[in-house]
């Protein structure tokens, strides 16, 4: 091989064009030794080792190509990909702007939609992302990225779309087929999972996470049987995914086999936080007969734990020390869970307060009584639905395991139904209402009603936050009835602090962002009980319904013209899945103890506290 430098050159990009990345750096270094400033070689090195996450020579030689021409375009692109990649946001967006301005090509638009998209402006990053796709319309990343950054923006059904025609281009690519099926779970389209699942293991018949995705879309149907069968192909696989199933078992009431998956879990890989947790939603502090609350709290202080781990040992310690009476040190473990699970989940998802207070003004003009009046002639006569609405954390779940004990009734859990359609609704309704819209969107949720529960007289729609659209639903379904359930403001809150919800409500893992969602939650009430008629709206406490089980359901079932049925007394033995954070409460009989849990927290609460003197 020659030693002239045009000559290595070009050998190293025949090399590099090949994906001989080593044999190409060792030729670029050599000329380096002779021209340390040749800007080929350094470009050259430096997105070797940025493909390969080796920072600091990555920065080292894209750095000096930008000494010698700092409008390099592939330096700057590459230089913002290895800032990105180590968290330095502010640094990876200015070099990506300059990119762009520099030539305003594909490469650097992805660069720096990816760069928003971390940043979490998902509006900035769909606008990048489009970009791409004006230059590359065919591109399965590009919309792979587009799918995200609508997800960020809450834009669900377009996320949809994104994601299906990316794997739509890439069949191959098994990221695709994972985000596809992971927002059709997102618009609760369990089924239509099921069918992707199933396609992408044709390509992928060994992907853990796929038959796991498989597994979690049959739980979500009710299919029990081939749900169980597909987990345990998933644990064959990897024995990791005992952790999906052990979760699926807690749903099941299946506690001390979950115990048994969960211990298991923790046998094979000591290290970690997942299992601790999901042991401690379960109500079990001890693993092999021994209490595990030491053997937790030293892997918590090891330092090989993932920073993910970590938040899920915060919150299975918080737990543990709840059990253990000692609130100041659960306190302290929940803070820090929440704070790790903030900076994950929520930091830079807009939470405005002023946002909600608008939102409220907004659904009072669209549904005064009078609209609601004239509307509720066009809607559907079915009286199949019954919505439990309230604040999450307020007792929905355990309303719907006793309603759902009754023989003309089944459960279909929490269904995303009005949180999707509505905002299509009200933006189309924004000046003038359409009828038209309210036939077909009732035909439709009775459709997603059937498939979440099979067919039943009545089924359970256990949304709480559907709150927020009492007024559209009661127009679609004016012979639909809504329950309303009421919990203590701050233990509702306080349990909200203290529950893991993923990427679930904007307003979760704060203090002060609850208590503000809250207050809102209270204006909404206070307007629906204005305008919604008395035989459609019942309201009840959840504290009453602790106290006084039998008389409060009697009164609610006689409230939807149901016969009392002795069942409802034993809402323990219901074996409709719990897919919420409830699942061990709401297989337990009836307990106290969550009543005026918040005192025993009081001196280390912070602004919960100023819901004490509120009245819900």
């Amino acid at each position: 091989m020659t030693n002239h430098p045009i000559d290595s050159l070009e050998a190293a990009r025949t090399l590099f064009g090949q994906g001989e990345f080593q044999k190409c750096a060792e030729i670029l270094t050599a000329v380096l030794v002779n021209d340390p400033k040749n800007v080929d070689a350094n470009l050259i090195l430096g997105v070797i080792c940025a493909k390969f996450a080796q920072h600091v020579p990555a920065e080292h030689y894209l750095r000096t190509v930008l000494e010698s021409a700092p409008d390099q375009h592939e330096a700057l692109v590459w230089l913002s990909i290895s800032r990105k990649s180590q968290g330095f946001l502010d640094e990876a967006i200015q070099l990506s702007e300059r990119a762009v301005e520099i030539d305003a090509n594909a490469f650097a638009y992805n660069a720096l939609g990816l760069c928003w998209l971390s940043k979490r402006e998902p509006k900035k990053a769909i606008a990048a992302f489009q970009e791409v796709l004006k230059q590359d319309p065919e591109s399965p990343a590009a919309y792979r990225n587009l799918g995200l950054a609508l997800r960020q923006d809450e834009q669900s059904l377009e996320a949809v779309e994104a994601f299906r025609r990316a794997v739509d281009l890439d069949p191959n690519n098994l990221e695709n087929w994972l985000q596809l099926c992971e927002q059709l779970f997102w618009v609760s389209r369990p089924a239509e999972a099921i069918e992707v699942a199933k396609a992408g293991l044709t390509v992928f018949p060994t992907s853990t996470h796929l038959v796991a995705t498989l597994a979690n879309a049959y739980a979500a149907v009710g299919r029990s049987d081939d749900a169980e069968k597909t987990y345990k192909k998933a644990i064959e696989l990897n024995p990791s995914a005992g952790q999906e199933y052990a979760k699926w078992l807690v749903g099941q009431g299946r506690f001390q086999d979950a115990i048994t998956c969960l211990t298991e879990s923790v046998l094979l890989a000591p290290v970690q936080g997942v299992a601790y947790h999901y042991l401690a939603e379960a109500r079990c502090y001890e693993l092999n007969g021994e209490p595990w609350l030491a053997q937790a709290t030293e892997v918590y202080n090891n330092p090989a734990l993932k920073r993910t781990d970590h938040m899920f040992l915060d919150y299975a310690l918080g737990m543990a020390l709840d059990n253990k009476k000692d609130y100041e040190d659960a306190m302290r473990h929940f803070d820090k869970a929440c704070e790790a699970a903030f900076r994950v989940h929520n930091a830079g998802r807009p939470f405005d307060p002023k946002a909600l207070a608008k939102k409220i003004e907004s659904r009072k003009e669209q549904f005064s009584a009078e609209k609601i009046s004239s509307l509720r002639a066009h809607g559907s006569s079915s009286k199949t639905p019954i919505l439990i609405v309230g604040m999450i954390r307020s007792g929905t779940t355990l309303l719907e395991q006793i309603l759902s004990s009754h023989p003309q009734v089944k459960a279909a859990g929490e269904l995303d139904f009005w949180t999707l359609e509505s905002e299509r609704v009200y933006d189309k309704w924004a000046k003038t209402a359409d009828p038209t819209d309210l036939k077909r969107l009732a035909g439709d949720y009775l459709k997603v009603l059937e498939a979440g529960a099979g067919k039943a007289p009545h089924i359970t729609d256990k949304m709480p936050l559907n709150f927020w659209h009492l007024g559209l639903i009661d127009c679609a379904l004016p012979e639909a009835k809504i329950l309303h359930i009421r919990r203590n403001p701050i233990d509702t809150c306080l349990s909200i602090y203290m529950t893991y919800y993923g990427a679930g409500p904007n307003f979760a893992y704060s203090q002060e962002n609850i208590v503000a969602y809250y207050r809102a939650y209270l204006q909404m009430m206070d307007y629906w009980r204005t305008v919604i008629p008395a035989d459609r709206l019942m309201e009840l406490d959840y504290e009453e319904l602790i106290s006084s089980k039998e008389p409060v359901t009697r009164k609610v079932l006689e409230f939807l013209e149901l016969p009392w049925d002795d069942a409802c007394l034993h809402h323990e033995n219901n074996p409709s899945p719990v897919n919420t954070p409830s699942r061990w409460q709401a297989r337990q009989p009836i307990y106290s103890t969550s009543v005026e849990r918040w005192r025993r927290y009081e001196p280390w609460l912070g602004p919960l506290l100023e819901l004490k003197d509120v009245s819900c």
